[in-house]
């Protein structure tokens, strides 16, 4: 879920390394996925769609707020932390004050911590890019969806301005609409 809808925020993916186990569909090269999110609806959708599409096998699904579930091990005990290949995520992006301006459908609909993150947006945007170095493997890639060009430039400028993160080659993407929506950047190898 995050600030266009779905769960309960909080939540984050990631993609282990490449399986030895060929991708269904032929070809090498499947991904182990990890999918997180601090709220158990949300999470039993995803584990509804993990059993219709037979994909047991690749995607654990782990409930926690942020990084939390991948400090645990796949039952729940502190484990050895995971490094990931990818880290994705759509978290809330929305400014406090922005809510009442919001869409009925979104604002009635979506809990709010799917939605808002502090004053301007940007509280689990900073946290997401401050830990995932933590999660990520050298040369591995973080994607975020932001509320548009002023946050996205903003995250780019905080990672321009630490660079102890290790987080380099900071892209900016546009989403279909033109919108300078995304972030990607990589862990420094």
């Amino acid at each position: 879920g995050g600030g266009g809808g779905g769960g309960g925020g909080h939540s984050v993916g990631g993609a282990g390394e490449p399986s030895p186990k060929p991708a269904q569909g032929g070809g090498g090269g499947a991904l182990d996925v990890t999918a997180v999110d601090a709220s158990r609806e949300a999470l039993a959708y995803v584990a509804e769609n993990v059993r219709k599409y037979a994909l047991e096998d690749r995607v654990r699904v782990a409930q926690g707020s942020w990084f939390e579930a991948l400090k645990r091990g796949a039952g729940g005990e502190a484990g050895e932390q995971a490094k990931f290949s990818g880290i994705l995520s759509n978290p809330p992006y929305i400014g406090q004050g922005e809510m009442s301006g919001l869409q009925a459908e979104v604002r009635l609909h979506e809990p709010a911590s799917a939605l808002a993150s502090g004053p301007d947006g940007m509280d689990d945007l900073v946290h997401i890019v401050t830990e995932a170095p933590h999660f990520l493997a050298p040369g591995g890639f973080l994607g975020l969806e932001t509320g548009g060009a002023l946050q996205t430039h903003r995250l780019s400028r905080f990672l321009l301005q630490n660079p102890g993160l290790g987080l380099t080659s900071v892209q900016i993407k546009p989403d279909l609409q033109g919108v300078e929506r995304f972030l990607i950047a990589r862990k420094s190898t």
